[in-house]
């Protein structure tokens, strides 16, 4: 996807690395 869901979608890559390295 472009445009703001691209965003969207990498925003919750970014979340979910921080969780992942959280854990």
């Amino acid at each position: 996807m472009f445009g703001p869901a691209g965003l969207y979608s990498r925003q919750q890559d970014e979340l979910n690395v921080f969780q992942r390295n959280k854990a």
